[in-house]
Formats: C-alpha cells, sequence, structure tokens
C-alpha cells in the first residue's frame, strides 16, 4: 500500500482490520496513530525517517510481519507497537534493534 505523501498523521484504526500485505510510510508522515495498522497481513514495512512516534499496538497482530525498515530516529516507539507478529527484530540505519523485557534494545 502506498499512503500518499501529503499524509502528515496516521490516526488511530486508520487501516486496521485490512488486507494489507506491504507498506511504505512516506516521508510526509510523522505520527503513526495507536492500532493504525493493526490486524492486517502485513509481512514487510518501511518507515521513513520522518517519523516521529509510533503509538501502542500500530502494527500488532500481523502474524506474517516479519521484517521493519526504520528509516529515522525515532522519539517514541510503543513497546507494544509490534505485538502478537513474526518479527523478531527491526532494522534501523545504525544498525539492527530488537524488543528486549519491552524494550527496543541496538544489537
Amino acid at each position: 500500500m502506498s499512503i500518499p505523501n501529503t499524509v502528515k498523521f496516521i490516526a488511530a484504526y486508520a487501516f486496521a482490520n485490512n488486507e494489507l500485505t506491504s507498506l511504505t510510510i512516506p516521508d510526509s508522515v510523522g505520527i503513526i496513530g495507536d492500532y493504525a495498522f493493526d490486524t492486517n497481513k502485513l509481512t514487510e514495512v518501511t518507515i521513513s525517517a520522518s517519523v516521529t512516534n509510533i503509538g501502542n499496538f500500530a502494527f500488532s497482530n500481523n502474524n506474517q510481519l516479519t521484517k521493519v525498515t526504520l528509516e529515522g530516529t525515532l522519539e517514541k516507539i510503543a513497546s507494544n507497537a509490534f505485538d502478537n507478529n513474526g518479527l523478531g527484530g527491526a532494522e534501523k540505519d545504525e544498525g539492527v534493534y530488537k524488543l528486549i523485557d519491552n524494550e527496543w534494545i541496538k544489537q
């Protein structure tokens, strides 16, 4: 799915309960709301450098999700943002991060 580059904020539940399989968040988006992409079929997500906050359960319940690329420096990422999926970590421009004891740790 391609989100238009005029979107600045993705609201809570905006794309929840759909059949999305891949996603690129454009440079215009700054915040991804709670449950924004919950319960989809995402396998891969690229989050642009402009995103500073990812809300609670934003990408939860995407059982096939195995790769997330974070292109920027996030100010806040909820510890449960990627709950209940196949993700073992996330690639960030400075390295690979894994969620350990509800905290994103650089590996």
